[in-house]
């Protein structure tokens, strides 16, 4: 609709600083990335600001300062811990891999602000998160330790759905069942599947806003090369599935953004006949869109 052709420049080898000095080499008018550098040389990337228009999509480029993209991690992440409290959970745990990026950082500010605006104590020891690393087998081993103490935590944020099979398969092998024992909240709507029956309830983000807003400041950087960094910030929503126990009459019916293609390869093996894809017709379900 704007007259722009796209192209997509493989990052796997060259890294994001890599594929930006490509884009730029090669005569390439803009260039969109999802970055997962948690460091950038800002002297070049000043200098490929100044030959390229480059819109970061939910986290800056190593920090540095550029056009930025981004749902609203820390709002999303309150919404789903004041969910749990509202539902009766007081010991909430925080699990999932953690990194240095925006949007973990984020969210872990979320879960934070939510426990202290619900008078709701915030304690490290329920600070259980696995590795920042993509393992091909996701093991939270300080959520099954915290799991047996007797004061165990009744429900569980977890920083992204990805990481939900492992913690759900952590909370079945102690013993305990989901929600009744232990509540579960994720954060992406990409992992289509279930427990028992029940649904990820999570948070979603509005891939199609975000879009919009990349198309918008991309023009607008080509437009207006030198003109200030925008952050742009689209709203996050709580999708209830039946995960964080509650009843079926507060369940949503809406479908997942993404296939759970990519994201299995992390499930601990084990109890896979526990988790299955949720069809259209079932309760909180909705087929997966690729």
């Amino acid at each position: 609709a704007k007259g722009l052709e796209m192209v997509h420049v493989d990052s796997q080898e060259l890294g994001t600083m890599g594929a930006l000095r490509r884009a730029a080499d090669e005569g390439f008018g803009g260039a969109v990335v999802w970055p997962k550098t948690s460091s950038a040389d800002y002297g070049e990337l000043s200098e490929l600001h100044a030959r390229i228009a480059i819109v970061s999509v939910d986290h800056s480029i190593g920090g540095e300062h550029s056009d930025l993209v981004m749902s609203d991690h820390l709002l999303g992440a309150k919404q789903a811990v004041s969910h749990l409290v509202g539902l009766g959970r007081r010991r909430i745990a925080i699990s999932g891999f953690f990194t240095s990026l925006e949007d973990a950082q984020l969210r872990f500010a979320g879960y934070t602000a939510a426990l202290n605006e619900h008078s709701v104590p915030v304690e490290a020891h329920n600070f259980v998160f696995s590795s920042p690393q993509p393992h091909p087998y996701e093991n939270p081993r300080l959520l099954s330790l915290r799991l047996k103490e007797e004061d165990r935590p009744d429900a569980v944020f977890v920083l992204h759905d990805m990481s939900a099979p492992s913690i759900v398969e952590a909370i079945l092998e102690c013993g305990l069942t989901v929600p009744n024992d232990v509540a579960v909240v994720g954060f992406g709507n990409d992992l289509p599947f279930n427990v028992d029956g029940v649904g990820l309830t999570t948070v979603g983000m509005n891939w199609d806003r975000v879009a919009e807003a990349i198309v918008s400041r991309l023009v607008h950087r080509l437009e207006h090369p030198g003109s200030a960094f925008r952050r742009v910030v689209v709203p996050t929503r709580l999708i209830v599935r039946g995960s964080c126990g509650a009843p079926q009459s507060l369940w949503s019916s809406e479908g997942y953004e993404a296939s759970s293609a990519t994201i299995t390869r992390r499930m601990l093996p084990g109890r896979h006949e526990q988790f299955a894809p949720i069809a259209s017709s079932s309760p909180g379900g909705g087929g997966s869109r690729d």
